[in-house]
């Protein structure tokens, strides 16, 4: 299933096609949000930036999906939510995890990876860890 793309959200998913990892930051007040939206939930301002994210961050929680079953997807579907800086979470999947090495504050980089010749996806890769 793809992912629905809107005048709001469609230059976040442009940016990843670029390889870039984005969300917005007011004009105004300078708050980093995601997920995109119209309008600052702090300020209530219209204006907005693209502010660079970095590739990596942790395991804020995670689920491994067994049911319902989607075509698309294999399963066991481990999910996870990953903390990146300034305070911005993101919903992904993960790529080359085991669902049992999966732990809540595990490091993780992120990969943007194309899922068709129109759609990339950040993912997430645990971190080796020595």
């Amino acid at each position: 299933p793809r992912p629905a793309t809107t005048h709001d959200n469609g230059w976040w998913f442009d940016a990843l096609k670029e390889g870039r990892l984005v969300a917005q930051r007011c004009a105004d007040c300078g708050r980093v949000r995601f997920p995109t939206g119209p309008m600052c939930p702090s300020c209530h301002s219209l204006g907005w930036q693209e502010h660079t994210l970095p590739m990596e961050g942790t395991i804020h929680s995670f689920v491994v999906a067994h049911y319902p079953p989607v075509p698309s997807f294999d399963y066991p579907l481990p999910i996870v939510l990953v903390d990146i800086a300034d305070g911005v979470r993101m919903v992904m999947n993960t790529v080359g995890s085991e669902p049992a090495s999966l732990a809540i504050g595990a490091p993780v980089t992120i990969e943007i990876i194309a899922t068709d010749p129109e759609l990339s996806l950040p993912f997430a890769r645990l971190k080796e860890t020595s």
